[in-house]
């Protein structure tokens, strides 16, 4: 049981984080983040 709610949150982290990039690309908010990173 525990696997398989370790797999489900691995899954939803990877579809969220997929989202996340294709929506930053829409609005610029990639840029605008790199360009306010200390590194």
């Amino acid at each position: 049981m525990k696997l398989f709610l370790l797999s489900v949150l691995l899954i939803g982290l990877a579809f969220a984080g997929i989202a996340i990039k294709i929506w930053a690309k829409k609005v610029g908010v990639l840029r605008y983040m790199a360009s306010q990173s200390p590194f």
